[in-house]
């Protein structure tokens, strides 16, 4: 492991280990999803259920995007916890960013962050082996409209909109590399709230002055 991704492990537990934050940063694959994966479930064997239930642990999202499946293997991981998970955008998220944040209980922006999102991608190995036919063809369509299906789905279910409303948002994104503040996407259902950094990370009561 390099040093940077040393670093970003030790923060992201630092983070966890002070404020039930976990970072994700950076490119979203099965080392990042491993380690974030890990966080979580150290905390979720840390807490106690009171009356109000069990304490949300907070992913802090500052990501590009990245893996289908990896991002998805993390949804499930999600789906087994006791604590809710909800998702916070510190700075951007893009791509499979977006369907990280779809994922948590109460998605949050701060007011200068965006998302990004937009037609899914994959890269698939491929064995040459004199010709590409029509039954290759046919699977790696399968695969690509199995992933679209899967995603429209959670879009849909979380922005309580149509699949044609999605099919839009994921074209103009494709097609015009549409960025989206954190104002559009409260309006559109993509988040639940905008949090201003003052109110997450409250200043220092002024100490009151004595009289001379």
């Amino acid at each position: 492991m390099n040093e940077e991704k040393k670093l970003k492990n030790w923060f992201a537990g630092t983070q966890a280990a002070i404020r039930r934050h976990v970072l994700v940063n950076g490119v979203i694959d099965e080392e990042l999803v491993g380690n974030v994966a890990y966080w979580l479930f150290k905390l979720e064997k840390e807490s106690k259920e009171s009356e109000k239930g069990f304490e949300p642990i907070t992913l802090m999202l500052s990501t590009t995007g990245g893996s289908v499946d990896d991002t998805y293997y993390l949804q499930d991981f999600i789906q087994t916890l006791n604590c809710p998970v909800d998702g916070l955008v510190i700075d951007k998220a893009r791509s499979m960013g977006v369907d990280l944040l779809q994922m948590c209980r109460k998605r949050m922006m701060f007011p200068n962050s965006t998302l990004f999102c937009h037609y899914t991608r994959r890269t698939y190995p491929m064995i040459f082996r004199g010709e590409v036919g029509e039954r290759e063809l046919k699977v790696l369509a399968n695969s690509l409209q199995a992933d679209h299906a899967r995603r429209i789905e959670l879009y849909c279910s979380r922005a309580k909109k149509t699949a044609e409303e999605i099919g839009f948002l994921l074209s103009d994104g494709e097609d015009y590399h549409d960025t989206i503040t954190a104002k559009r996407a409260l309006e559109y259902g993509l988040i639940d709230e905008i949090i201003p950094p003052f109110k997450w990370f409250p200043q220092p009561k002024e100490t009151e002055q004595k009289p001379q």
